[in-house]
């Protein structure tokens, strides 16, 4: 039912309300009351008086173009294959039933039938197990004391997909048999560095792995570009972004400002200034993920 029907009706209810409480008032107080006309007040108070429903009638309307037998054609004709929107089931049925509906009335009739246009859930890229191990992996390394918190920047790397292409098309289906696929190989992509802390958060630095932007260091193995990240461009985000960003953070840290620490992605934290630029990469998994924050 529309807001404004129910509104209306709650007028109604209040002004034979209002009457009875109080059979002294006139229409024109109880209207000026509820903010309504005294004319309005008058016919709902005398359709109460003489026990008649306070709501609209039920209207007929016209009768539906598509009967029973059309409906169940154009809920048929939307399960083929090569009907994924209402304008192809329209021409289909025009080509092989001869009957003639508008799109407008395919797409009431579907949903009438429970059906929406929706298109396949892509997998996600963690499972339950993942996740169960990185809840528990945080609750084993979880430290709540402020001061190891107020000397870290946590740093890590996520990939954007902007545009997934290969997507399968929208269909006609409920929103139980929508079904799943697998996630795109080929996308376009951001792929983005970014450090956190207590006092604040870092610059984003577009690595390769962004759309249309490729390695400039070569692999020696193979003699051509990196696809990915490799240790010399890491050394590059770390002396060009982290490095100056974390110490113009912590500038604010007080006694830390020269005694903070880099957390690498999948690595302990380190000692910024102890290690130099190319900070080591240590066993066991990173302490905080920002691609979670993200995803």
């Amino acid at each position: 039912m529309a807001k404004g029907i129910v509104a209306l009706q709650k007028l109604r209810e209040q002004a034979a309300t209002l009457k009875k409480y109080h059979p002294d008032w006139s229409f024109n107080k109880i209207g000026k009351k509820i903010g309504c006309r005294h004319s309005f007040v008058s016919r709902w108070v005398r359709r109460d008086q003489a026990c008649e429903p306070l709501h609209d009638q039920s209207r007929s309307g016209r009768p539906p173009k598509a009967d029973a037998a059309a409906q169940e054609h154009i809920v048929m004709a939307a399960q083929l294959p090569e009907c994924r929107t209402a304008a192809d089931v329209a021409a289909k049925l025009q080509q092989d039933q001869h009957l003639s509906f508008s799109v407008t009335t395919v797409k009431r009739v579907l949903r009438q039938h429970g059906l929406q246009h929706l298109s396949p859930v892509a997998r996600p890229m963690l499972t339950d197990s993942h996740k169960l191990a990185r809840v528990k992996f945080a609750k084993a390394v979880l430290r709540r004391d402020k001061t190891s918190k107020r000397r870290w920047l946590n740093t890590d790397s996520k990939i954007f997909h902007l545009h997934k292409m290969g997507r399968p098309l929208r269909r006609w289906c409920s929103p139980g048999a929508r079904g799943t696929v697998p996630r795109p190989k080929h996308s376009i992509a951001a792929h983005v560095y970014m450090g956190i802390c207590y006092w604040g958060v870092t610059k984003l630095m577009f690595v390769t792995g962004t759309h249309k932007q490729v390695s400039k260091f070569v692999n020696p193995k193979s003699k051509r570009l990196y696809a990915g990240v490799g240790s010399s461009e890491y050394s590059e985000v770390l002396s060009q972004m982290f490095v100056p960003e974390g110490n113009r953070l912590f500038q604010q840290a007080g006694q830390w400002a020269d005694k903070w620490q880099l957390q690498q992605d999948n690595a302990k934290p380190q000692d910024c200034h102890q290690h130099g630029l190319h900070c080591r990469k240590c066993p066991g998994r990173a302490f905080s993920d920002l691609a979670s924050l993200f995803s």
